[in-house]
C-alpha cells in the first residue's frame, strides 16, 4: 500500500484533517463574535440537541448551546450570546480540533504544553490547564485531566458562561 493511500486511509478514519481553533477567535471555518447560529447549522446541520444558557447570577437566559455529538461520549458545543445573537463561546471534546500549534485532545499535558510552549497551571478543581491566550475579553484553553489534553475551550468577550472554568 502506498504512503498515499495510507494516509487517506488515516483520514477517512478520523473524520478528515483537523479544524484549528485560533488564538484570535477562529474555530475551524467560524468565527467568535462574527458567526450567526443561522451560518453555523447552514454548514453543520441542525445539532443534536440544543440548551439554554442562562446567566447563574440572574438565572436571566444568556443565549443557546447547540450541542453536536463527536463520538461515544464527546461532544462539541457552539454557544451563541442573546445580546450579540453571534457566536460567544466554543468547547469541544473531539480530538478533530486542534491548536494552530497542534495540540488537542488526546495529547499527554506535556506534549501538549511542548507544542504551545506555555506552561500546565492548576485550574479549579482537580483539573489544570494550559492556556493558549488568556486575557481579560478572552480566554483560550486546554483542560487537562490525569495527565491528558481532555477538551479544548475557547470563552469569549460576550460569553454566555458566568463562571467558564468554574472559578
Amino acid at each position: 500500500m502506498s504512503l498515499l493511500a495510507v494516509a487517506l486511509a488515516l483520514l477517512a478514519l478520523v473524520g478528515g484533517p483537523p479544524q484549528i481553533v485560533h488564538a484570535d477567535g477562529r474555530v475551524g471555518q467560524f468565527r467568535i463574535d462574527v458567526t450567526t447560529k443561522a451560518q453555523l447549522v447552514a454548514v453543520l446541520g441542525q445539532p443534536r440537541t440544543t440548551e439554554p444558557a442562562t446567566s447563574a447570577r440572574s438565572r436571566k437566559p444568556a443565549g443557546v448551546r447547540l450541542v453536536y455529538s463527536c463520538g461515544t461520549n464527546c461532544d462539541t458545543v457552539y454557544s451563541f450570546s442573546n445580546r450579540t445573537g453571534k457566536l460567544s463561546d466554543f468547547a469541544s471534546a473531539s480530538p478533530s480540533f486542534r491548536t494552530e500549534r497542534g495540540a488537542g485532545v488526546g495529547l499527554t499535558s506535556t506534549q501538549a504544553a511542548k507544542l504551545e510552549g506555555k506552561p500546565i497551571v492548576p485550574s479549579c478543581g482537580s483539573g489544570k490547564t494550559i492556556h493558549v491566550r488568556w486575557d481579560e475579553t478572552h480566554q483560550f484553553a486546554l483542560e487537562v485531566l490525569r495527565g491528558r489534553v481532555t477538551i479544548l475551550v475557547y470563552v469569549g468577550p460576550h460569553t454566555t458562561y458566568y463562571e467558564p472554568f468554574g472559578c
